[in-house]
């Protein structure tokens, strides 16, 4: 029995594949009895051989990327008026703020607290978190 896929698999297949989900999973939610069926088909159907492999790859990339953002140092500029967290450099002023302002008082907003979190896989702690 030949499993017809529709282009709403097709999609299914591409969101599951990006999201790291396995093939044997993929098979059972589109209509396939196990992963060998699936990859079978794959052979045949190069679109599908396309949503699987190529999708994987995106959803690895994205992985690594996130492993790698948490390997690094972060640097942290919270703001004791705004509550706001601003991530990737010491700034001398609430960069929230100064949006927010008026353009008389743009780089005034100076009560600010700086923090290096170093090489974690973890969040920054709680009270570093402020309201965003």
């Amino acid at each position: 029995m030949t499993i017809k896929l529709e282009e709403k698999d097709y999609q299914t297949i591409n969101y599951l594949a990006r999201h790291l989900v396995s093939p044997e999973i993929i098979a059972h939610k589109v209509g396939f009895r196990d992963e060998s069926g699936i990859r079978k088909r794959a052979n045949r159907d190069k679109q599908l051989r396309d949503a699987l492999d190529g999708n994987y790859d995106e959803g690895k990339l994205g992985l690594y990327v996130s492993q790698y953002r948490k390997s690094i140092d972060h640097l942290y500029t919270y703001c004791k008026a705004c509550h706001k967290i601003a991530e990737g450099e010491f700034y001398e002023s609430c960069p929230y703020c100064d949006k927010e302002d008026d353009p008389e008082n743009k780089g005034k907003h100076t009560h600010v607290r700086h923090r290096l979190v170093k090489k974690t896989g973890c969040l920054p702690p709680i009270s570093m978190r402020g309201r965003t």
